[in-house]
């Protein structure tokens, strides 16, 4: 059976406190954050959840959100734009679970913000080239540079290199969780606490 869905993310307030949550089928990380306290305050969690259908893996991802935002009280509700990524069987779950994610936030009558990777990238790096990744130290892309220099790169070359770049982007993140002393557990909790960090200092989350 096939196991959906991709990795994408919200974030949740409860009163003081800011849950980011990375969206996965295989895994879903949650950072805590108390916005009155430093980063390092952190604290992580995760929840597993696989489905062989769309519909069971957005029925199951929501009753377990649900769960957290009972347990939280969040008072805003802010989730990573799935749209970057590319549209195919894997990626299209990612707009249920988006919905999924609205319709939890509008029955629990709380706010919620739609932000672009590259929002929480700037927000939390500070960047959101590629070219700015490689210079932070986190990829090394010279070897397809070289062969763009001589020829057009095959779609195999073209698919390390993207490869190659998304690993930069998570081992970036983890890195900065590091230097802030915040201690994610993996790629997915990290990227939580990346989006809680943008989605804190937010105009959205400002007004409330």
């Amino acid at each position: 059976h096939p196991i959906y869905g991709r990795s994408c993310a919200a974030v949740l307030y409860a009163m003081a406190l800011t849950r980011g949550i990375d969206q996965s089928v295989s895994n879903t990380g949650l950072c805590l954050l108390d916005t009155e306290a430093e980063l390092s305050a952190a604290r992580f969690h995760s929840f597993s959840s696989q489905a062989d259908t769309k519909a069971e893996l957005t029925s199951l991802y929501r009753r377990r959100l649900k769960n957290y935002v009972v347990e939280h009280k969040p008072h805003f509700i802010a989730f990573e734009e799935p749209f970057d990524h590319v549209m195919n069987a894997n990626t299209t779950p990612l707009l249920w679970i988006a919905g999924a994610t609205i319709a939890l936030a509008d029955g629990a009558q709380r706010p919620w913000y739609l932000m672009r990777p590259v929002t929480w990238r700037k927000a939390f790096l500070g960047y959101t080239t590629v070219s700015e990744l490689e210079r932070a130290g986190h990829v090394d892309l010279s070897w397809y540079r070289e062969i763009e220099a001589q020829r057009s790169p095959t779609k195999q070359e073209q698919d390390k290199r993207q490869r190659q770049t998304k690993a930069g982007w998570k081992k970036a993140v983890r890195a900065r969780c590091e230097s802030e002393g915040m201690a994610a557990r993996d790629d997915d909790q990290a990227d939580a606490a990346g989006i809680a960090v943008c989605a804190m200092k937010s105009q959205a989350f400002k007004y409330l």
